[in-house]
């Protein structure tokens, strides 16, 4: 570094501290384009708190839906290795993660895309590591028994067969709304007891459980 010149290394969140309501109006875009890209956090609201304060009661709800059902049917058909999965929070997703080495796993759970309602959904993404062609995918895709599962061909690391349902659907079922959520869920669990068994090039029941982003603990 040249003699006389001292470098200070800055966050963007430091930047955006710098604007303030009397700075011009391309500074003020420019804050506005930081918060869009989620470079700088925008400021806690009463929304949120009420969020936060009902986040937990959901994930109850979750949590019993998807460990004490799902999790316990999906190791008793022998379809995972090891006993009791937890449900864990990644991206826009709480869901359980079953993971058969790096280059496979099978996804259930929760989602709320983006400029859609949240949605119950069922998910598997084989790498093209072991799935070059999508060949295999494809041929899942076609096995199933359920209508309205598609292709993801969009991953630049590999393929996916997914299917979703929208959560509000349910909400009419006054007396068995658990019972038909947890029937989504077993549906692909028993399309994937004729799939998984059969081809052990692709599944790896020996493999440890690759570490996710974030485990929930058991509350």
């Amino acid at each position: 570094m040249p003699k006389g010149i001292d470098f200070q290394q800055l966050r963007w969140h430091d930047v955006a501290l710098c604007i303030n309501r009397e700075c011009n109006e391309l500074s003020q875009e420019f804050k506005s384009f930081l918060k869009t890209r989620k470079l700088i956090m925008e400021n806690f609201n009463y929304s949120d708190l009420a969020t936060f304060q009902s986040f937990f009661d959901l994930r109850k709800k979750f949590n019993d839906i998807l460990r004490n059902d799902i999790s316990r049917l999906y190791t008793k058909k022998g379809l995972f290795s090891y006993y009791i999965n937890q449900p864990t929070i990644r991206h826009n997703e709480y869901v359980l993660v079953y993971n058969y080495g790096r280059e496979v796993n099978v996804v259930l759970g929760f989602g709320n895309w983006w400029g859609e309602h949240p949605c119950l959904f069922t998910r598997l993404w084989i790498s093209h590591k072991k799935d070059k062609t999508g060949d295999f995918a494809k041929g899942v895709q076609e096995k199933m028994i359920n209508d309205g599962w598609y292709l993801l061909d969009t991953d630049p690391n590999g393929y996916g067969v997914e299917r979703r349902v929208r959560l509000i659907d349910f909400l009419q079922l006054e007396d068995n709304q658990r019972a038909s959520i947890v029937n989504f869920f077993q549906q692909f669990i028993l399309d994937l007891e004729s799939v998984i068994p059969s081809h052990p090039t692709i599944f790896n029941l020996s493999a440890k459980p690759v570490l996710t982003e974030a485990t929930e603990t058991e509350i």
